[in-house]
């Protein structure tokens, strides 16, 4: 990685050629940005060389009408089956800008994404952040053939996304935003054993390695496409997962094995979610539930008594509860601090 390369590479993996034409989708919406230096890194899993050839001959033509600088990569594993965590941790091993973004073969970015989430690791008045969140639209389609569909329905994917709320349940698509790779102390990694939350995980561990910005998760830099018959997601709402009960069970475990990920871990919360929205200025690490009661008595103090108020009990909850005269101090209060 060269450092000082302030381009972003955003990575794409496509499992088999019958993803070409949305995949091509993709890549136009990378070719779209405003951002001044972008590259696309596509993952390819153990396809064979006739494949590979027609994904390339499709994305040489893409690249030579719209100028962007395209990778492919084709990477081979042992055993068959669904590599999708291991292909993206192989492909963002081979990143050599600054920047990063991860975009599946079926979804798209706007062209101020990263022009936006740049800016904003960039100018954030906490200079450690390693990653700028966005927002996303949720856009539900028919597909029409050809590869060509047709957008029935957008709602936002989360009402109001945090690192808070990302921390219970992920709220965050994997496309919602940018890492900067300079400012990383250990690159997380995305769970090779999943099929579902395989970038949950790699969330999880930068949320508990890093400060983040969540200045933007307010504003919809990119869309989360769900094919209305849920055949492009392992989600147990499919109704192939419901009918298959091997796939279903998966999906069961799948979810058993991040909720014991999460515990006895802690995550870097940023506070300017609960002090003052947008402004980077307090960062803690809370154990999970606690970490989130926190949020919650913050957010009261912030309403009764001000942003001050709430500065000083965020820096350090125990020292400020136990200060407070007998009669202010809550019921939460006194039985945990």
């Amino acid at each position: 990685m060269t450092i000082e390369d302030k381009t972003i590479t955003y990575v794409l993996r496509c499992h088999c050629v019958s993803t070409l034409p949305k995949l091509k989708t993709a890549l136009l919406s990378v070719s779209a940005q405003t951002y001044p230096s972008v590259k696309a890194v596509v993952a390819l899993q153990n396809l064979p060389d006739h494949e590979v050839a027609q994904i390339d001959s499709a994305i040489r033509l893409l690249q030579d009408e719209s100028g962007l600088d395209v990778e492919l990569r084709n990477f081979s594993f042992p055993k068959p089956g669904d590599h999708r965590g291991a292909l993206l941790n192989r492909a963002l091993g081979v990143v050599k800008s600054r920047y990063v973004g991860f975009l599946d073969y079926d979804d798209i970015v706007y062209p101020n994404h990263a022009e936006t989430l740049i800016s904003d690791l960039v100018n954030t008045t906490y200079s450690n952040a390693v990653a700028s969140f966005g927002g996303c639209m949720l856009a539900f389609y028919n597909d029409i053939g050809s590869g060509e569909i047709h957008i029935t329905n957008k709602r936002a994917f989360s009402k109001h996304p945090s690192v808070s709320s990302c921390i219970v349940a992920n709220c965050f698509p994997i496309h919602s935003y940018a890492v900067d790779l300079r400012r990383l102390q250990k690159i997380p990694k995305f769970d090779e054993e999943s099929h579902l939350h395989e970038d949950y995980v790699f969330l999880l561990e930068l949320l508990e390695l890093h400060p983040v910005s969540t200045r933007h998760s307010q504003t919809c830099l990119c869309e989360y496409r769900l094919n209305n018959d849920n055949s492009n997601t392992v989600s147990v709402k499919s109704k192939t997962a419901i009918r298959d009960e091997k796939k279903n069970n998966m999906w069961l475990k799948d979810q058993e094995r991040v909720e014991r990920k999460k515990s006895g871990r802690s995550f870097r919360v940023p506070y300017d979610e609960i002090v003052k929205f947008g402004d980077i200025s307090i960062l803690s690490r809370q154990p999970l539930w606690r970490g989130l009661l926190v949020c919650q008595i913050a957010k009261n103090i912030r309403k009764r008594y001000g942003v001050d108020e709430a500065t000083k009990f965020l820096t350090n909850p125990k020292r400020y509860s136990r200060a407070l005269p007998a009669e202010k101090r809550s019921l939460l209060m006194r039985f945990f601090f």
